[in-house]
């Protein structure tokens, strides 16, 4: 992630935004998906959006995003804190 920079749907690989949620043993379990870029509910998949990095630093991580999901219901926000990488990448 590059700041001051929008990345598109297209750009994006993998997408899933999950809510009352709990990181155990370092895997993200037991929350609800409220959309994806593919998973078992099309309705919950998103075909237009993009997400706006605002600051990204080892201390920081600033974005907003604006997605659309399959069943028309518009999903926008915004994150400003810092961010755990689980996985080294």
């Amino acid at each position: 992630m590059t700041s001051n920079v929008t990345y598109d749907l297209s750009e994006i690989s993998s997408l899933e935004f999950i809510v009352d949620g709990d990181v155990i043993n370092s895997e993200y379990e037991n929350g609800f998906s409220q959309f994806y870029t593919s998973g078992s509910n099309t309705n919950l998949e998103v075909f237009q959006g993009n997400i706006t990095v605002t600051n990204y630093t080892l201390d920081n991580l600033a974005l907003t995003f604006s997605f659309l999901r399959n069943d028309g219901i518009e999903i926008s926000g915004s994150f400003n804190g810092t961010v755990v990488i689980l996985d080294g990448e």
